[in-house]
């Protein structure tokens, strides 16, 4: 008997790996097998999950996504999310610090806004990659109470971890940047331009 991987809540679209799967410098990752453990991460899938869809060692996947932090400078899983994405939303002229994309990311997944101002300034944090502990610094808070509001944000947009949560954020902002549906995002564009 053997584990088949469950497939990701959400995946990317093919003509975003490219994109998306491009190292600071800019230049394209040489090797498929490390595109493609990128590209695996960034939908969320665990190491184990990643190995089991190429078919290989999770020793093997492990070794190569620690290649991945260090040739990204990311200090584990969200802050490497954080750093591919928010590179994409920069290239297409979307800037986190923009008050209305802020706006356009911290939209629940029913297009309400995220109301709760410390459950608000977490998401922000998450989004730039920070840990709860960095978090909790920042906000002169318990980590505890930080925790308290990731747990919130996750039964809000009804994911299991932070990077779903992330995934499922970063894409629904690349995705309407790239079609232009979000109004306040192409405004947002027109401003920077």
């Amino acid at each position: 008997m053997f584990y088949v991987a469950p497939a990701p809540r959400e995946v990317l679209e093919p003509e975003l790996h490219d994109e998306l799967s491009r190292l600071p410098d800019g230049s394209a990752i040489k090797k498929e097998s490390h595109r493609l453990t990128l590209i695996y991460l960034l939908e969320g899938r665990s190491e184990r999950q990643i190995a089991l869809s190429m078919q290989e060692g999770q020793h093997t996947v492990h070794y190569r996504i620690k290649w991945l932090y260090e040739k990204f400078k990311a200090e584990g899983r969200l802050a490497l999310l954080s750093v591919v994405f928010i590179r994409a939303l920069v290239a297409r002229g979307l800037y986190l610090v923009s008050p209305s994309v802020q706006e356009e990311l911290l939209r629940l997944p029913d297009g309400s806004a995220l109301r709760a101002q410390q459950t608000r300034t977490t998401l922000l944090y998450l989004l730039c990659g920070m840990r709860i502990k960095e978090i909790a610094k920042a906000m002169d808070r318990e980590p505890e109470t930080i925790h308290t509001h990731i747990k919130r944000l996750h039964k809000m947009f009804d994911v299991e971890s932070n990077p779903d949560m992330l995934f499922m954020i970063f894409s629904r902002a690349i995705k309407a940047s790239s079609k232009h549906t979000i109004s306040s995002m192409v405004v947002a564009m027109e401003q920077v331009a």
